[in-house]
């Protein structure tokens, strides 16, 4: 310590812009983060003891109305990143242009994985916003 002179933190002016691809890669780990709360939703689903890790007396003895509540809030958070996963990768699908010079959304619907990803988000999305109101 001590060797060298280096300026304070604050004193550099902040010159950055955000990268091109930054709202794939945004839909990318909301994607991943999705996918890795899903086992925890199912989880929490289970009711009855051999399959419901956590109501045996070793995990935690908790009841599934205990169970029930995080379970639905688990879901809330996979909808919301779910949602979030879409609009961002929607967003960059926006942005980027083929070689025709054509927005990229024309030609999405071409793969059978974003046709499916459709009507999945869209099913879900229906389902939601009736079981709210």
């Amino acid at each position: 310590w001590g060797q060298g002179a280096f300026p304070d933190v604050g004193t550099v002016p902040i010159n950055a812009t955000i990268p091109y691809r930054t709202w794939w890669t945004i839909g990318g780990r909301l994607g991943g983060m999705t996918n890795a709360l899903t086992p925890l939703a199912l989880l929490l689903a289970l009711k009855q003891v051999p399959w419901a890790l956590l109501s045996t007396r070793a995990l935690g003895g908790y009841s599934f109305d205990r169970l029930s509540f995080l379970h639905k809030w688990v879901g809330r958070i996979v909808w919301l990143f779910a949602t979030a996963h879409i609009v961002t990768w929607s967003v960059q699908l926006g942005m980027d242009t083929a070689l025709g010079g054509q927005m990229l959304w024309s030609f999405v619907f071409l793969w059978p994985r974003f046709r499916w990803g459709f009507v999945v988000s869209m099913r879900s999305n229906l389902s939601h916003f009736r079981l709210s109101c």
